[in-house]
């Protein structure tokens, strides 16, 4: 049983959503960091049957997150923009358990953040749930 109140993201405004869109890629990691861990949800694109994945330039394959649902709106990229897909809140406990035993094995690489440009900072899930922990523990 999980007693901990979840705090709940309030919507965010315009302007502030644009404002964090033009960080650079590392600030908006971090920022996204920050605010995943603590409202402790993710937000990525889903398919009827998986989570939506790209594939970059160098060959690796990335699962793009975004840590609220405007930005991801917002940013989603232009391969996802499809009635089948749909961005959806997926709980960062579950995100960290249920997805990286998959993550890990298939060397998928976690893109926090892409912006309209298709920038992002793509991590492996290592490193990204090192730092979500140690953004939690801070």
């Amino acid at each position: 049983e999980n007693s901990r109140n979840k705090v709940l993201p309030m919507a965010i405004h315009p302007q502030k959503i644009e404002s964090i869109i033009k960080l650079t890629a590392e600030d908006r990691y971090w920022y996204s960091i920050r605010e995943i861990a603590k409202f402790e949800v993710v937000w990525l694109v889903s398919g009827a049957s998986s989570l939506m994945t790209i594939v970059d330039e160098e060959g690796d394959e990335i699962l793009p997150i975004w840590p609220h649902r405007e930005v991801a709106e917002l940013c989603m990229l232009d391969e996802m923009k499809n009635e089948e897909l749909r961005i959806e809140p997926m709980d960062l406990l579950a995100f960290l358990n249920e997805c990286s035993p998959d993550l890990g094995i298939e060397n998928i690489f976690i893109g926090v953040f892409y912006d309209r440009n298709r920038t992002a900072t793509a991590v492996p899930l290592a490193k990204f749930r090192n730092d979500i922990e140690m953004e939690m523990e801070g």
